[in-house]
């Protein structure tokens, strides 16, 4: 799923939200910053024209933060198989 996240939200907000749409309420997600300070990752895109991407992982999603805002998340391929 893909997201483009206006100025005025909060990105690591947005991001529970949508790990919340497709598999549990927020609360039952593990706590954002036990992948990513949530603070800085805020900070860091908080003005306009960054360039880069920052890329982790949380709660099994793959996700990654584009500079112009955009967030994408997909389940993380399964290790075990």
């Amino acid at each position: 799923m893909t997201c483009h996240v206006p100025n005025h939200r909060n990105l690591s907000e947005t991001i529970i939200r949508m790990l919340a749409e497709g598999n549990s309420p927020p609360e039952a997600l593990p706590p954002l910053y036990e992948s990513i300070d949530p603070d800085a990752l805020d900070s860091l895109f908080s003005r306009r024209g960054v360039d880069g991407t920052i890329e982790f992982e949380h709660a099994g999603c793959r996700i990654v933060v584009h500079g112009n805002r955009e967030i994408q998340i997909e389940e993380s391929p399964d290790e075990s198989v």
